[in-house]
């Protein structure tokens, strides 16, 4: 079984989650997200615990009995705190600004590259080389910082590109001569 699944997550008092049918309810204030869970794993929820269990011992319930575990965490988490993801631009003259609802960057290349600012997720730069994405959803919100990162990787030389902020580059030597 599951280590992960096995922890019960303290609710916060601001939270508030309701069982319907087949699935959890997480609602703060107007925010409302669902989470549909499989038959095969129980939830029980209390005041202020929610724990999940196992109605069937096979290999599929097994596997997914931590996973929903997980993804009501990060329900919980994304709606009292949110999550964020810092990008770093880079090299010289590697640029980004938001604009009429775009991202703007200058990455080296003959055109400026335009992102569209989503609707559920906030993006700002923090300074001209980096830009600061949040949301509740943790997916959407490395999702789309994998998108943005993706209109030019950092190099494997230089290390210029677009980078996350803790992330760590292992550049390769040079020619020789």
């Amino acid at each position: 079984m599951s280590h992960i699944g096995r922890k019960s997550i303290r609710i916060p008092d601001n939270l508030i989650i309701t069982q319907n049918d087949g699935g959890l309810l997480f609602q703060k204030g107007s925010i409302i997200k669902s989470l549909q869970i499989p038959a095969e794993i129980s939830v029980n929820l209390n005041e202020d615990l929610l724990s999940f269990g196992l109605n069937s011992m096979s290999k599929e319930a097994r596997s997914l009995y931590g996973l929903y575990r997980s993804l009501a965490n990060n329900i919980i988490i994304g709606l009292t705190q949110g999550f964020s993801c810092k990008l770093e631009l880079v090299g010289v003259g590697l640029r980004a600004s938001v604009e009429n609802g775009f991202l703007k960057m200058r990455l080296g290349f003959s055109h400026e590259v335009s992102y569209p600012l989503p609707s559920d997720v906030n993006i700002r730069c923090v300074t001209p080389t980096q830009v600061l994405i949040n949301g509740s959803d943790k997916q959407r919100v490395y999702q789309v910082a994998a998108n943005i990162r993706d209109f030019k990787r950092p190099d494997g030389y230089k290390g210029k590109g677009i980078r996350y902020s803790n992330e760590i580059l292992r550049l390769k030597e040079g020619k020789r001569k």
